[in-house]
């Protein structure tokens, strides 16, 4: 009896371990076809974005060659160019579901300016207003802002930045680069339309405009 039903354990385990393998190896290349898919739905927005605005796309690097998964690359850049700003905007590799996506817009001080503030810094998202008044009250609530000329920020860089900031998931000053990433669209799990990357661009430029300031000689 008991050799018997040592028997059956083995057919079984003969069974059930290949059957494992194979459907393991079955998960892995539908996960991977979808990550692939979703790199193609993300990398046709970056490339449109870039073709409309007259920049340029540059593919992702290798991230893996996973024995499952099979080849994956990160999301590609569109590299644009507005009034002698260099523009970056990019989405973050993704997690376990597309919503984990985030769109970067990042805009670098050009050699002959310089940034009016040392530390800019999103703390919490913006109520977009075009009261004066309400504006100086969303920076001091929303915004750590330091820097010798943080207290005489011009009017205009406060409104762009109230405005960047009402559509933004973080907001910072970084490695001397402006770098927005963009709240998700509301009831939306696939990155930013066209249309609303350009508005952003147009917005992260408004802003970083009114933030820059010739350069000391």
């Amino acid at each position: 009896m008991e050799s018997s039903a040592g028997r059956l354990a083995a057919i079984a385990l003969v069974i059930l371990i290949p059957a494992g393998l194979m459907l393991s190896r079955l998960l892995g290349r539908r996960m991977g076809d979808f990550r692939r898919d979703h790199l193609g739905e993300i990398n046709r927005v970056l490339r449109d974005l870039a073709a409309t605005a007259g920049g340029e796309f540059e593919s992702g690097p290798l991230l893996a060659n996973h024995p499952l998964l099979g080849t994956l690359h990160r999301y590609g850049t569109a590299r644009l160019s507005a009034g002698g700003l260099e523009i970056e905007v990019s989405v973050s590799y993704p997690g376990d579901d597309r919503s984990d996506d985030h769109t970067t817009v990042r805009i670098v001080a050009p050699s002959d300016r310089r940034w009016r503030l040392a530390k800019l810094q999103l703390r919490q998202p913006c109520n977009w207003t075009n009261d004066p008044a309400v504006i100086d009250a969303e920076i001091s609530r929303c915004f750590e802002l330091i820097g010798a000329e943080s207290v005489g920020l011009p009017q205009a860089a406060r409104s762009a930045l109230v405005r960047l900031g009402a559509r933004a998931f973080s907001l910072d000053l970084r490695d001397d680069a402006l770098e927005l990433t963009a709240a998700a669209d509301e009831g939306t799990i696939y990155v930013a339309p066209v249309a609303r990357l350009r508005t952003l661009v147009e917005q992260s430029v408004e802003a970083a405009e009114a933030l820059l300031v010739p350069a000391r000689r």
